[in-house]
């Protein structure tokens, strides 16, 4: 089910099966009604928050801030996370939830946000 959406929210950078099986013994996924998804892997001083997704057809119902609270409410230490410089609604829920800028990754064009505790 992963693989799907990724192939359906991510077409351009989807992750292999490989990739989220290692992935998924890594961390937590939840899914909500199977329209999105998130990804985690749970590092010892940080976890990273490596997907939010929900498919094109359920987007902008609020599905995506339903699981990154959930992702939240369950966090015992800083969250972490990279978004794209050019995908505005992601970064607008994303400072909405309190998410800081703390760095930048040139070669992806994407921004490092983090959620202290």
């Amino acid at each position: 089910m992963i693989a799907r959406f990724e192939q359906e929210v991510f077409p351009d950078n989807s992750l292999n099966e490989l990739s989220i099986e290692k992935e998924l013994g890594a961390g937590r996924t939840w899914v909500a009604e199977d329209q999105a998804y998130a990804l985690t892997r749970w590092d010892e001083d940080v976890i990273d928050l490596l997907r939010l997704g929900v498919l094109p057809a359920y987007q902008r119902q609020g599905l995506g801030r339903v699981l990154l609270r959930t992702v939240l409410h369950h966090a015992d230490r800083p969250v972490i996370l990279t978004v794209r410089r050019n995908n505005d609604p992601a970064l607008r829920l994303y400072r909405q939830e309190g998410f800081q800028l703390t760095g930048y990754l040139p070669d992806a064009d994407a921004l490092l946000l983090k959620k202290w505790g």
